[in-house]
C-alpha cells in the first residue's frame, strides 16, 4: 500500500490569529505532513515518531494509523504494523487498500489463512482491486490450493493483463506443478514485456530446459548473463543444462557457483560448517592436491554423495591422505569399500575440526577428475561387507520365482521434483504381474500401507522389510546386490545400485535430473544401469511396458 497523505501541513495563519493556540486537528495535520516528508525520504524511525505523534493527538486519523503501518512493517515490526492497521480499519472499515496491507503483513507473519481472509474482504470492497487478487492466489498457491490458485492469477490478469508480475508468479506456479508449456507461455509475454530484464530470460530459459529444448534454454541463460552477470541462479541451471548434454568442463565450471544460489545452500543436505566452507577452495587443482591432505565433505543429498563416491578413488592416487566427512548411514559402506580412506562423523568433526592442507566439497571432484565422457569409468567401487550380504540372502531365503527384482516407486521431494519423477504402485501393475518375477520393496520412507493395499491385488506379494532394517546404507546395498535387478524412478537406490554393479533400468521423466544426460539409454556413470525415457511428459504407460518386457527377455 502506498503512502496517505491527507490532512497535510495547513498554510501558516495569518499574523493577525498568531495568538490563537492551533487546534489538536491542525497540530496533528502539521504533524502528518512532517511524517509523510520523512517517510518518504526513507527516514522511517523518525517518521515512526512523528506517526505516533498525529495519533496520540488525533486517535481517529485513519491516514495516520495506515502510514504508521507501512513504515513499521519496512522496520520489521510486524505485529505494530498489524495493529496499527486494526486501529486504521476500526475507523474507516470500507478501504480495501487497508485490507489489502493487513493481508500482506499476516503473510509476512505466517498466518495465511487470515491474510486469504483479509485479501478477500479487500475484494469484496472493490472486485477490481488488481493486487488483492495477485497476492490471493499467491496465498491459495502456498495453502496447496493450487487450481483455486491458478484461477485467482486468471482473474488477477483479467484485470491487469499487461502486468509482468502476475505472469511471473503464475508462470512460477505452472513450473512448479510441471506444467511447463503453460510456464513457457506465461514467461514468454513477460518477456516481450520486459527484454532487458536478466530475470525475464532466465525463466523462459529454465522452462525451455524443462520442456527438453537444451539449445535453445542454453541461449536463454546466456542473454540473462549477459544483462546480469551477477545472476547466480543462471550459472546454476546452466550448469545442469550443459552436464545434461555431457559438455562436463564447461558444466562443472558453472557448478561451482551453487555455493552463491541460494536454493542449493536451503536445499543441500550435507555437512559443510561455517568453518569449513571458509576453507573451500573453488581453484584447486589435481596437481595441489598431489602429495597433501584432503578432507572431502559431503555437501549434497545421499544420492549425490554416492555418485561423486565414484571419484574417490582417483582422488586417494593422488593425495597423500584422505579423510572424509559423511553422513552416519553412508559410513559403514564407505569404511568398507575404501580401506584406505578415513571417515568420520560430523558431530565429532563440529567438536574437533579435523585438521587438513586442503578442503574439497565433494561434488567439485567432476571438476578435478570428470572433465570428458572417456573419463567416467563406470566400474562398481561399492561393496557391502560379506557377511552382512550373507545375513541378506538368509532373511530373502528360498526363490519363489526365476527373478528377483527390486523396485522404487518414489524419488526427490516437493522441492526436487517428485510429481514429475515419481509413480504409484497401481502405475507398475504390468511389471508387478510378470509371473516369473518376485519382487523387493527397496523403497524409503513409511510405504507399509501402500504396499499393503498393492499386495490385496498381486497373486505374489512384494516383499518388505522394517524401514530400520534397512537405513543404513550397507545393509541396503547388501540387500541389492542380493537382487537380480533393481526398477527405480530416479533416486538414491539407483546411484547404489550403480555404485554395487546391479543390473538397473531407470524409469526416467522427461525431464530428468542432470546425472541422467539428455538422451540415450546409458549413464556415464554406471555400466550396470539403463534408461527407459518418456517420450512425453507425466506418460509413463510406455517406460513402464519397456521396463517389463526387458524383465521378461532376462528371464529367457
Amino acid at each position: 500500500m502506498g503512502l496517505e497523505a491527507r490532512h497535510v501541513r495547513p498554510k501558516p495563519p495569518s499574523p493577525d490569529l498568531m495568538s490563537i493556540p492551533a487546534s489538536p486537528e491542525d497540530r496533528a495535520a502539521a504533524l502528518f505532513g512532517d511524517a509523510v516528508a520523512h517517510h518518504q525520504g526513507g527516514r522511517l524511525a523518525q517518521a515512526v515518531d512523528l506517526y505516533l505523534a498525529v495519533v496520540a493527538l488525533s486517535p481517529a486519523h485513519a491516514p495516520a494509523h495506515a502510514n504508521l503501518a507501512v513504515a513499521l512493517r519496512a522496520l520489521g515490526r510486524r505485529d505494530e504494523a498489524l495493529a496499527s492497521l486494526d486501529r486504521a480499519i476500526a475507523v474507516a472499515p470500507h478501504s480495501a487498500a487497508r485490507h489489502y496491507a493487513r493481508g500482506n503483513v499476516l503473510r509476512d507473519l505466517g498466518r495465511q489463512e487470515e491474510a486469504l481472509s483479509a485479501y478477500e474482504r479487500a475484494l469484496s470492497i472493490d472486485p477490481g482491486h488488481a493486487a488483492s487478487q495477485h497476492n490471493r492466489a499467491f496465498v491459495l498457491e502456498a495453502l496447496g490450493r493450487t487450481e483455486a490458485a491458478l484461477e485467482a492469477y486468471a482473474l488477477a490478469l483479467a484485470l491487469g493483463p499487461d502486468d509482468a508480475e502476475i505472469l511471473t508468479n503464475r508462470g512460477n506456479a505452472f513450473y512448479r506443478r510441471e506444467r511447463m508449456t503453460e510456464a513457457l507461455a506465461d514467461y514468454g509475454r513477460v518477456l516481450a514485456l520486459r527484454p532487458l530484464e536478466a530475470r525475464s530470460h532466465y525463466n523462459h530459459a529454465k522452462a525451455l530446459e524443462a520442456l527438453g529444448r537444451l539449445d535453445e534454454a542454453l541461449a536463454g541463460y546466456e542473454r540473462a548473463l549477459d544483462r546480469d552477470p551477477g545472476l547466480e541462479a543462471a550459472y546454476w541451471e546452466r550448469s545442469r543444462c550443459l552436464l545434461k548434454l555431457h559438455q562436463f568442463a564447461e558444466g562443472w565450471a558453472d557448478y561451482e557457483h551453487r555455493w552463491r544460489e541460494a536454493r542449493f545452500l536451503r536445499t543441500a543436505v550435507g555437512q559443510v560448517t561455517a568453518d569449513l566452507r571458509a576453507r573451500l577452495d573453488p581453484d584447486l587443482s589435481v596437481q595441489a592436491l598431489a602429495g597433501r591432505w584432503v578432507l572431502v565433505v559431503g555437501e549434497q543429498g545421499v544420492g549425490d554423495i554416492l555418485m561423486f563416491a565414484s571419484i574417490l578413488p582417483d582422488l586417494a592416487r593422488d593425495a597423500a591422505e584422505v579423510t572424509l566427512l559423511c553422513e552416519p548411514r553412508l559410513q559403514r559402506l564407505f569404511r568398507h569399500s575404501f580401506p584406505g580412506l578415513t571417515v568420520i562423523d560430523p558431530a565429532a568433526a563440529a567438536e574437533r575440526p579435523p585438521r587438513a592442507d586442503h578442503v574439497v566439497a565433494i561434488g567439485s571432484l567432476g571438476r578435478l577428475y570428470r572433465d570428458r565422457r572417456e573419463d567416467f569409468p563406470g566400474a562398481p567401487y561399492l561393496a557391502a561387507r560379506p557377511e552382512v550380504r550373507a545375513r541378506w540372502e538368509e532373511r530373502l531365503g528360498a526363490r519363489t520365482a526365476p527373478l528377483r527384482v527390486g523396485i522404487s516407486w518414489r524419488g526427490g521431494v516437493a522441492g526436487t521434483g517428485a510429481a514429475g519423477r515419481s509413480m504409484t504402485l497401481a502405475d507398475l501393475a504390468p511389471v508387478l504381474g510378470l509371473p516369473m518375477c518376485e519382487f523387493v520393496s527397496l523403497q524409503y520412507g513409511d510405504v507399509d500401507d501402500e504396499v499393503a493395499a498393492a499386495n490385496r491385488h498381486l497373486g505374489r506379494p512384494i516383499r518388505l522389510f522394517p524401514a530400520q532394517n534397512i537405513g543404513d546404507f550397507e545393509d541396503l546395498a547388501a540387500l541389492t546386490q542380493s537382487l537380480d535387478v533393481v526398477v527405480s524412478v530416479q533416486t538414491a537406490i539407483i546411484h547404489l545400485a550403480g555404485a554395487v554393479g546391479q543390473r538397473a533400468l531407470v524409469m526416467v521423466p522427461h525431464n530428468p535430473e542432470w546425472r541422467y544426460g539428455a538422451t540415450g539409454e546409458d549413464i556415464p556413470w554406471y555400466r550396470s544401469v539403463r534408461l527407459e525415457r518418456q517420450a512425453v511428459p507425466g506418460a509413463w504407460a510406455q517406460v513402464i511396458e519397456r521396463v517389463a518386457r526387458r524383465l521378461s527377455a532376462l528371464t529367457l
